[in-house]
């Protein structure tokens, strides 16, 4: 099992719509579970103003897609603040190791998500820690996705997700 520590409970997803980010004509579209947005959602008004995040664990499918299946949160050693989040990565680790071996052998670390309270989209910061995990062969993700929830006019959190492909960021 990989192993995998960086800046910045499992969502249930059966017998739940899907919401996919991206056009499926392309050949990596994103999949969330309905679920998955509603724990993302809660989870970041839940630490606003601050950022939160953690880990997205999920598989790629025969037709190329990254299916989430679960989100992996902050952990209780993270660290909050307005414009950075700092994800434990010793909580994030063990639970990807226990979802990864509770879907024996089919899940595992996707990417990144967190929160941004001021809407915006992805930072330099944000853009640095997507190429690092790419090019660490501890990650084994050569095209990590990155989701950052988004509080746009309305107040209301909004999930704008992105691959990391070819050295820059693309939005699904």
């Amino acid at each position: 099992m990989k192993q995998w520590r960086m800046w910045w409970g499992a969502a249930p997803t059966e017998g739940v719509a899907n919401t996919a980010f991206g056009d499926l004509s392309r050949s990596t579209p994103l999949v969330l579970h309905a679920a998955i947005v509603k724990t993302l959602r809660l989870e970041s008004q839940r630490k606003s103003p601050n950022e939160t995040g953690g880990v997205l664990v999920g598989y790629v499918d025969g037709d190329g897609r990254t299916v989430v299946t679960a989100v992996v949160g902050p952990g209780p050693n993270a660290v909050h603040s307005r414009s950075r989040f700092r994800r434990d990565g010793d909580y994030a680790q063990a639970e990807v190791d226990r979802l990864h071996h509770e879907s024996k052998g089919r899940d595992d670390y996707v990417g990144e998500w967190h929160s941004h309270p001021d809407a915006g989209g992805p930072s330099l910061i944000d853009r640095g820690s997507m190429s690092w995990i790419s090019d660490n062969p501890h990650y084994a993700r050569r095209e990590p996705v990155l989701l950052i929830m988004e509080r746009v006019r309305t107040r209301a959190w909004h999930p704008r997700a992105y691959r990391w492909v070819a050295g820059r960021l693309v939005e699904l």
